[in-house]
């Protein structure tokens, strides 16, 4: 008779176990989820950044701002490789200080909402 006792406890633990271990997993597969979702519109956040800015530089029309961009490239192809890499970490550094920015002011996507307690009475 004990033994049978104590095999349905081991069984109500383990199954416990499992469940527990289910439950994390679940949760990881969610946070997981959810900061896949977050970086990715972040990332399409900070594109529509560049877009715009240049619409901005171009006065905001289509013509001024393709005019601009021939004007970037053709600077941008006769620069010396030295002239680049400088451009390219200034571009660097701006492109990730604007997506730390979006990511800042979207924190409240990614954090939990505070927890209320509800009043009676």
């Amino acid at each position: 008779m004990r033994e049978l006792t104590i095999s349905a406890s081991e069984e109500i633990v383990r199954r416990a176990e499992r469940r527990r271990s289910r439950q994390f997993w679940a949760g990881l597969a969610a946070l997981t989820l959810k900061l896949a979702g977050f970086l990715a519109t972040t990332l399409l956040l900070s594109w529509g950044l560049l877009a715009l800015f240049f619409f901005a530089i171009g006065g905001f029309s289509i013509d001024g701002m393709v005019i601009q961009l021939h004007n970037f490239t053709t600077r941008y192809l006769a620069a010396d490789p030295a002239r680049l890499a400088a451009f390219r970490h200034l571009a660097v550094a701006i492109y990730c200080g604007a997506a730390l920015l979006l990511m800042i002011l979207r924190r409240h996507h990614i954090l939990p909402a505070p927890q209320r307690s509800a009043r009676h009475g």
